[in-house]
């Protein structure tokens, strides 16, 4: 059984910072940076002790926030780390009443990073930038300007916003140029085993990250039983462009999910298959947490699965990478006619059909035939193109010659990746 050992991690959650990975110890009260063979590269204490556990963490780009489950209430916490201590700045409580009741081991900060347009200069207050984004800035939120050319970063509340501009409350203090970013979160979502009070279904709870107070809720089986989500901006899916999309882990997969579609049949951009699944156990490697950085899937788990095979972990919790972009995953083969005589002289057409981990097809890529002459096997023979090349749709072809023999005959297809 093949052992892997990278981050171990001892406790349930894990956010990626600058490529360090940083794990909340409750019972040490410790933000622990590691590196990525489970070496510890420092350690922020919290300047504010933790009660429970922390089941789920996030990085904004700023902030770090957790998750703490106390079913039926659920707390988040704000972050940040200054002077070398990691200071709470924001604690939400939501608490069980009449009409919501709380179990969530999974939650997302949704959060933007755009791009300051043009010089802004100490003493401004309007600062110019990405257009696009003037319905999520409100009044009374905080952006995050920088860093700048000499590193320095400095978080301002909104007095108003409009597409393209966002008025702020205070004058700025630093220098930024065209490029520079600004970063802001306005909403959490949380992946609640209660629909309202009903614990048999599950619902997505969308709250204000600032308040804490309930904006809406969207019930779905789907949400149940989540354990590890990431908001993300990708532009990995080239029919979209450049999207922001909820990822959650549902069983098999890691479902992709349009905020701006939720509740409608447009809501799920991408379905990707993920290597969780020990295929001779029939069970299913948890995904306790996840992060997505550049063409990486970071899969915190417990246990772990490598092509369908379990894997052994002695050292605690670890990650395992999935691709983000698109990657041969899987061919499939069929010919029609499925049975020909054995009279040397029949045809059959073979397809082969290459899929990446979305279910989409690949093209331009050569797949080459080869049948078993081995004797185990009747004889066939290949007579169309060898290797041809996959269409649109990921599909090739070719031409198969029965010989003289009965019985089954086995043909391999295969691809490799580019």
């Amino acid at each position: 059984m093949t052992q892997i050992d990278n981050v171990k991690f001892r406790k349930h959650n894990m956010s990626i910072k600058d490529h360090y990975f940083y794990m909340f110890d409750d019972d040490a009260d410790l933000l622990i940076q590691k590196v990525d063979d489970g070496m510890v590269a420092f350690s922020y204490p919290l300047d504010t002790p933790l009660a429970n556990e922390v089941v789920d963490s996030e990085f904004d780009g700023v902030n770090f926030w957790t998750l703490e489950n106390t079913n039926p209430n659920v707390i988040v916490k704000r972050w940040l780390i200054e002077n070398y201590i990691c200071k709470l700045k924001t604690t939400l409580n939501f608490v069980a009443d009449v009409g919501h009741s709380y179990n969530v081991e999974a939650f997302s900060v949704e959060n933007y990073c755009l791009t300051i347009s043009g010089t802004q200069i100490p003493g401004d207050k309007i600062i110019y930038i990405t257009s696009g984004y003037g319905d999520k800035i409100m009044s009374g939120m905080t952006v995050t300007l920088g860093p700048n050319y000499s590193g320095y970063t400095e978080t301002i509340s909104v007095s108003e916003s409009v597409d393209g501009r966002v008025t702020l409350s205070d004058e700025i203090t630093q220098t930024y140029y065209a490029g520079d970013n600004l970063r802001f979160y306005n909403h959490i979502f949380l992946f609640n085993n209660f629909d309202g009070i009903d614990d048999t279904s599950a619902a997505l709870y969308k709250m204000n990250a600032y308040s804490g107070g309930f904006i809406i809720k969207y019930t779905g089986g789907e949400y149940k039983n989540v354990s590890a989500s990431k908001f993300v901006n990708t532009d990995k899916f080239i029919e979209y462009g450049d999207i922001n999309a909820l990822a959650f882990v549902k069983g098999t997969n890691l479902l992709f999910v349009n905020i701006e579609q939720l509740g409608t049949f447009s809501e799920i951009y991408r379905s990707m298959v993920i290597d969780n699944l020990v295929i001779n156990e029939g069970t299913i490697a948890v995904v306790m947490d996840i992060d997505i950085v550049d063409d990486n899937i970071y899969k915190l788990q417990s246990s772990g699965c490598k092509f369908g095979e379990s894997v052994n972990f002695e050292n605690g919790d670890n990650y395992m990478i999935e691709p983000f972009r698109s990657f041969l995953t899987s061919i499939l083969v069929h010919s029609d006619p499925g049975v020909i005589p054995g009279n040397n002289i029949a045809t059959t057409v073979l397809t082969a059909r290459a899929t990446d981990q979305y279910g989409l097809p690949i093209a331009g890529r050569l797949i080459y035939f080869t049948p078993d002459l081995s004797g185990d096997y009747a004889s066939v023979y290949i007579t169309g193109a060898n290797p041809s090349n996959t269409d649109v749709d990921g599909k090739a072809t070719t031409i198969i010659k029965a010989g003289t023999q009965t019985g089954w005959a086995k043909i391999v297809a295969t691809v490799e990746q580019t």
